[in-house]
């Protein structure tokens, strides 16, 4: 994994360069896939949810800080685990903004090589967002939208149930040692009443928290995979979320530059989600751009994206969104 770090700190240059030429006001957050699990009798404020990285001392303008003897002083730094943003000291904050350097951008994503065998982004994403819902950090904009990119060489090792307790309560626990598809097999053999497909699984415990803190809004969170041609489960979350697929095997420099383009150049507005007992009705959908009607089309005007139940504008049309007052009506037929 080392060697795809080092290719990702450079590839992911070319986002915030794409980044910076639109002038977009953005943030840029690393999470690992590490979990620690919880030691009996200590407190959680005393739990270690770290892991120990050999590194460089950055000062605040990204340049290596030297030792008595002219050399750049060597560091222990504490990549976070458990779904907490990684940081470095040199950080006003646990993420990457317009304003922060390269090198500093660079260091953030070497994140080590010594995590554990069990490998859980899809739990590290969901503590990150309940964190979000908790007030804990305020990396989260309910009007931007969030993009997740997963790079995993290997595929999601851990599952989550509920476990109801005697008070009546539920709560989570967490089933390791195995490929996730395999786990789902496992427990639908044991549970027959209690079946979960993958697809089921990932819309519940990985984009129902992001709706959920972005206001219920699903066009406000895309997801993409760059991962071995065998991963099943992160690969499925790209697709739910009509994202890209990239496989880190091969050398991905090209295509993930032009995910970037696509990003950096995306004009989406997610819709309010449509009532219990309604129907969107498509054909009644109008869209104003300061003021003037756009209409719908795949080359110059907007088109709806019913998966993400957004609007997306295209060619022409989105040069003219890109920093321009949107307003978008339809009807729901009850």
């Amino acid at each position: 994994m080392a060697a795809h770090q080092s290719r990702l700190a450079d590839n992911l240059s070319r986002f915030r360069q794409l980044f910076r030429a639109r002038d977009l006001d953005y943030r840029i957050g690393v999470l690992t896939t590490d979990f620690v699990n919880a030691e009996p009798g200590r407190r959680s404020d005393d739990q270690p949810y770290f892991k120990e990285v050999r590194s460089v001392s950055l000062d605040a303008a990204g340049k290596p800080e030297l030792d008595s003897r002219g050399r750049p002083k060597p560091v222990t730094k504490r990549v976070a685990s458990n779904g907490s943003l990684v940081t470095l000291p040199a950080l006003a904050q646990p993420w990457i903004t317009p304003q922060t350097p390269d090198s500093i951008f660079a260091e953030l994503v070497k994140v080590g090589t010594n995590g554990d065998s069990n490998r859980t982004a899809f739990t590290s994403v969901y503590n990150f967002v309940a964190g979000s819902y908790n007030k804990q950090h305020a990396f989260l904009r309910s009007d931007a939208t969030t993009i997740v990119v997963f790079f995993m060489d290997e595929e999601e090792t851990r599952m989550a149930l509920w476990k109801e307790q005697r008070n009546g309560s539920r709560q989570a626990e967490w089933i390791e040692n195995g490929k996730l598809p395999d786990l789902l097999n496992q427990n639908n053999a044991r549970s027959s009443d209690a079946r979960q497909t993958l697809d089921g699984y990932i819309n519940y415990w990985v984009l129902r928290p992001f709706i959920i803190a972005k206001g219920n809004k699903r066009g406000k969170i895309e997801m993409h995979a760059v991962v071995s041609p065998n991963n099943l489960s992160h690969r499925r979350a790209a697709e739910l979320t009509g994202g890209t697929v990239l496989n880190i095997e091969s050398d991905f420099s090209g295509p993930l530059a032009a995910l970037g383009d696509r990003i950096a150049d995306t004009v989406a507005v997610a819709l309010e989600p449509v009532g219990a007992a309604a129907t969107f009705y498509k054909k009644s959908l109008r869209v104003l751009v300061d003021g003037q009607e756009v209409r719908p089309d795949p080359q110059n005007g907007w088109v709806y994206d019913e998966l993400t139940h957004s609007i997306r504008f295209q060619g022409t049309a989105k040069k003219q969104a890109f920093l321009a007052k949107i307003d978008i009506t339809y009807e729901e037929h009850m």
